[in-house]
């Protein structure tokens, strides 16, 4: 009788966790916004990062993105791109800079980066239209920041996105 309550208890704890971490941001281009996983062993306290999305729940990108900015159309950012920042200049100068990875997806166009396709990369940032800052103007932050302001707006959030129990470590930016 105890072993099944206590695994009443912890089903019951699982799904609630399951269900609570699944919640996600719809962004205006059909991206989302959502945990990587419902547990992450390989992170500080098992939280998983936040990543984008598309919608079906696959991500864009399965690492850390320190810079994010997104319009009613478009996403970009970038890996490196707030701690090359602090370095003094633009950044570019050192060797950390090489190894970022700058991204920009909008449905039509699909997920370019920079170093394939600076052009077309470069073109979907121009025609991007408003940045959208949403912890005020010119208030620069990355997907965790962005997540956690936005999913305090009920109309932002989507109740429900698909998410694994633990990340796959096979995927990351290219």
């Amino acid at each position: 009788m105890a072993a099944a309550f206590c695994l009443l208890v912890l089903a019951y704890v699982t799904l609630g966790t399951w269900a609570s971490g699944s919640v996600c941001i719809q962004l205006p281009n059909g991206l989302l916004l959502g945990r990587e996983a419902l547990v992450d062993p390989y992170t500080p306290y098992w939280q998983p990062n936040v990543i984008l999305k598309y919608p079906d729940g696959t991500p864009v990108l399965s690492d850390w993105v320190d810079s994010f900015y997104f319009t009613e159309t478009t996403v970009w950012g970038g890996t490196l791109n707030g701690v090359l920042k602090g370095l003094g200049g633009d950044g570019r100068d050192h060797p950390a800079y090489r190894e970022s990875v700058f991204f920009a997806y909008r449905p039509d166009a699909g997920l370019v980066y920079l170093h394939e396709d600076p052009d077309t990369y470069e073109r979907l940032k121009q025609e991007a239209g408003q940045i959208i800052w949403v912890l005020g103007p010119e208030v620069h932050t990355n997907l965790l920041g962005t997540f956690l302001k936005l999913v305090e707006d009920p109309a932002s959030r989507r109740k429900f996105c698909p998410l694994p129990i633990l990340p796959d470590r096979r995927r990351g930016v290219h």
